[in-house]
């Protein structure tokens, strides 16, 4: 194996840095709540580190350069699947052995872990300078925990840096700035700066952006169903967002509501824009937690059949209470869904209000993935592999749709190469009716079932994408520094004090 370019950029001067795993076992943050290190991911990192030294040692190869190789997330990937290996089936999945091999032949390793599928990243976010940061000081302190995040960081991230084919660019929701308000107010990424960054990015890609519109129905009706109207004539929409818990005075609302929810959908479906991502679980501190809580999407989604509900976070932790420096709080909902439990929570509640309204799998509404998954995965494989059981036999296999939440968390390629690999254990399956997680259905998680719900044209999309300059600029960078140059540490912080420091700063407002 030859010496890999960009870890030779290094001054000889310079203070050798850390080495750090491929996969992030560390703390972490997505600016809305921070995720302390467990425990078994310290000892993860701890025995990724240790048998990545034993495998560059018997390479005969320099320990960075084995860690920043495809060989080196095999490593990290065989470890999570080593610990996981007793938690429910006797014996190790059919992808330990293949994992093995893949820790010390590269070209091994490059063919489990660099896979051909359409990777459709349903939620993303990047933001931009302007007025909003003197107006709005809890997005500019919330903002300002991600570092580099702006349109530019956001290409290189998403595709220059991952798998990810197609992306869908988000926001978030505020009070809109007039003569009378003018604090509190103002959006990090405006909708038409959304559809700019589309246009931006599709003349140079493809097209392999779709831009959202956010919709704040319970500020101002009149004023937001102007302006979807507005918004799709003048540069059209691929989808809305709202934010349900969200509230100009702290209180939010529920897309059942005849007053707020109700004229958005209805006003959407008139447009010939059926497509509804709403934020659903994941408890934001400062947000409304009774409205975080998703009974109210089995009810719309049978009023509703020919619109299609994005349940974003597919409602992880919903009904439990928000908290900023505890790390997860929804552990109750990670079981098994019981039919009978009095108050179910997280995706047990989106699965209730399914069924008591008759929605079945795979009709109109949709579990999206993004923080849940790493959420679930930080708990341990038997939580990750019962919160997808759930979403692919119960919401439905072709309506569990791939999502990172980037740049609002870590980078996307480590999650894409574990789920790569990720396996239900046969106990589960057989236990809890679970389907198997096989390659068929890893790819319409990963891209085929959203571009199903956006109406993409694989193949002429393909043809598109591999034409143009992005991915020529990428292939190149493959060409010279190798497949899996990229280690993506958190933009936001990683420990708790610089976390701490800065929710004091903000006045416990993170967004």
């Amino acid at each position: 194996m030859k010496r890999l370019p960009w870890n030779l950029l290094q001054k000889r001067s310079a203070k050798e840095p850390e080495i750090e795993t491929p996969f992030w076992f560390r703390s972490w943050s997505n600016g809305e709540k921070f995720y302390p290190q467990r425990k078994r991911n310290a000892k993860l990192r701890e025995l990724t580190i240790q048998r990545s030294i034993d495998n560059a040692r018997k390479l005969g190869i320099d320990r960075r350069d084995f860690m920043t190789s495809t060989m080196g997330m095999a490593t990290a990937l065989w470890t999570m699947k080593l610990a996981g290996c007793s938690e429910t089936d006797s014996k190790p999945d059919a992808m330990m052995g293949d994992l093995e091999e893949a820790m010390l032949d590269e070209a091994v390793a490059c063919d489990l872990l660099c896979g051909d599928e359409f990777v459709f990243d349903v939620q993303t976010h990047h933001y931009e300078q302007g007025d909003w940061m003197d107006t709005n000081l809890p997005y500019s302190l919330f903002v300002g925990l991600f570092g580099d995040v702006d349109r530019e960081a956001y290409i290189r991230r998403i595709f220059l840096e991952s798998d990810t084919t197609m992306a869908v660019l988000s926001g978030l929701p505020s009070s809109t700035c007039t003569e009378e308000v003018m604090s509190g107010c103002g959006l990090p990424i405006t909708n038409r700066q959304i559809a700019d960054s589309r246009d931006f990015i599709n003349s140079m890609s493809g097209p392999r952006l779709i831009n959202h519109a956010m919709v704040m129905p319970n500020t101002n009706l009149e004023l937001q169903l102007q302006l979807m109207e507005e918004e799709h004539r003048e540069w059209g929409v691929g989808g809305w967002k709202v934010y349900t818990p969200w509230g100009p005075n702290g209180v939010g609302f529920f897309l059942d509501d005849e007053d707020t929810g109700i004229p958005m959908i209805e006003k959407g479906l008139e447009l010939g824009v059926n497509v509804f991502s709403c934020h659903k679980g994941l408890p934001i501190p400062t947000f409304d937690d009774e409205h975080q809580k998703s009974q109210d999407i089995g009810v719309v989604a049978a009023r509703y059949p020919d619109a299609h509900f994005v349940v974003y976070h597919s409602s992880i932790s919903a009904g439990t209470t928000s908290s900023l420096l505890g790390g997860s709080t929804g552990s109750p909902d990670y079981g098994a869904y019981e039919p009978d439990a009095e108050e179910p929570l997280g995706v047990n509640m989106l699965i209730r209000g399914m069924e008591d309204n008759g929605v079945g799998p795979n009709e109109n509404v949709y579990g999206e993935l993004g923080t849940a998954y790493r959420q679930a995965l930080d708990e341990g494989g038997d939580v990750l592999a019962h919160f997808l059981g759930k979403l692919m036999k119960y919401v439905g296999e072709d309506n569990v749709l791939w999502g990172s939440d980037v740049m609002n968390g870590p980078g996307p390629q480590d999650l894409i190469d574990q789920f790569r690999t990720f396996e239900i254990p046969t106990q589960l399956q057989e236990d809890h009716g679970y389907p198997e997680l096989t390659s068929e259905r890893r790819a319409k998680i990963l891209g085929l079932n959203a571009a199903r719900v956006f109406g993409i044209d694989l193949e002429a999309q393909r043809c598109k994408i591999e034409e143009e300059e992005i991915c020529q600029n990428k292939q190149q960078m493959q060409d010279e520094f190798g497949p899996r140059r990229w280690v993506q540490p958190p933009s936001a912080p990683d420990n708790v004090a610089e976390y701490a420091q800065r929710l004091k700063q903000n006045k416990g407002m993170p967004g």
